[in-house]
């Protein structure tokens, strides 16, 4: 899910200049769980990173965090910003959809803000490959452009 969060960040906040991070294989040996394969109940190893966390200063100034753990827990995954007139609070990148919140600084209950720009509804999987194709067809450079990573 990595993906989605750093690409939404970028969106919202620029470009990253610098990272810092740690990562690291949580809980290696486990149990197969999923009931369907055939070494279900068997003892594995998971020798694949699956917890990464790190620090990120944006071109702007702005510094920020995440935390990508493949085995969630606490609230729903989303991305928060701080800043000096306010919180916002984005849903989760990779639902393509959800409130967006704002509390400003002194108030005390965050208010829902409208959505403005339509695909708010059901999956929008492919709205990737239709910002490519608009952005070629209008001369301008898409959202997943080689430049992101």
């Amino acid at each position: 899910m990595g993906g989605y969060y750093l690409h939404a960040m970028i969106n919202l906040l620029g470009p990253i200049t610098r990272v810092s991070g740690f990562a690291q294989s949580r809980h290696p040996n486990r149990i197969f769980s999923n009931t369907n394969n055939p070494l279900y109940g068997e003892k594995c190893e998971i020798d694949t990173i699956n917890a990464m966390v790190g620090t990120l200063e944006y071109a702007s100034g702005v510094m920020g965090t995440i935390a990508l753990v493949s085995e969630g827990f606490g609230e729903t995954p989303r991305i928060e910003i701080y800043g000096r007139e306010g919180t916002l609070v984005c849903p989760n990148p990779n639902e393509f959809g959800g409130p967006v919140l704002l509390k400003r600084s002194g108030e005390k209950e965050f208010v829902q803000m409208p959505l403005t720009h339509g695909y708010v509804e059901g999956c929008c999987r492919g709205i990737g490959v239709a910002d490519m194709a608009w952005g070629i067809i209008n001369n301008r450079s898409h959202r997943a452009h080689g430049y992101m990573g």
